[in-house]
């Protein structure tokens, strides 16, 4: 190739470039910048302690821990530990101020619950637990006097990602609590 070929074919090729760089410019392009990414969300808040504390019950009593207050949506979990390995103590996680009399009236609104006869300790868990106030209760099914207790962790969630509560969970009824919970004919406070 020749020296005047080349210096053509150059020219050729920076005119090519120049009509390209132009014709991007045209369009609204700019090739050095690219789109800002997308905002990312915040993480939750990490984890924290609502309720915590200690008691006693007698056998086929039922016991509150003062209610608490959450103020983001999240997952609750109620962890109840105890003495004796023999005994059946069972978990009610309720929304709202709810007192014993009112458990034992059925007038609560248990969100969630576990009455398992073996599990030590006892936990019971709500998703995405809207804000607002909340009661522990704890029922002590023996055959001895009892020594416990819990802890309520909450566990922020991004609230547009947190699933609906379903409207099954507004009564005592419409969870189904076990006969097993109509029990508890005493009452306890801590």
């Amino acid at each position: 190739m020749d020296h005047k070929s080349f210096r053509a074919s150059r020219a050729v090729s920076v005119a090519a470039g120049l009509a390209l760089t132009g014709l991007l410019v045209a369009c609204g392009s700019d090739p050095v910048t690219r789109p800002p990414d997308p905002p990312t969300a915040a993480p939750p808040p990490p984890p924290s302690i609502v309720s915590t504390g200690q008691g006693t019950l007698e056998v086929d009593f039922i016991g509150r821990a003062a209610p608490f207050t959450t103020t983001a949506t999240g997952n609750l979990e109620a962890t109840v530990d105890w003495t004796f390995a023999s005994d059946d103590v069972d978990v009610f996680l309720a929304r709202g101020d709810c007192t014993p009399e009112q458990f034992i009236d059925t007038q609560c609104n248990i969100a969630a619950f576990s009455t398992s006869e073996t599990a030590k300790p006892e936990k019971v868990r709500l998703t995405a637990a809207p804000p607002g106030v909340y009661t522990l209760l704890v029922g002590n099914a023996g055959p001895e006097r009892e020594s416990l207790s819990w802890q309520v962790v909450l566990t922020p969630t991004v609230a547009s990602t947190a699933p609906a509560v379903s409207a099954a969970t507004t009564s005592a009824r419409g969870l189904g609590l076990p006969g097993k919970a109509r029990i508890y004919r005493g009452r306890a406070s801590w």
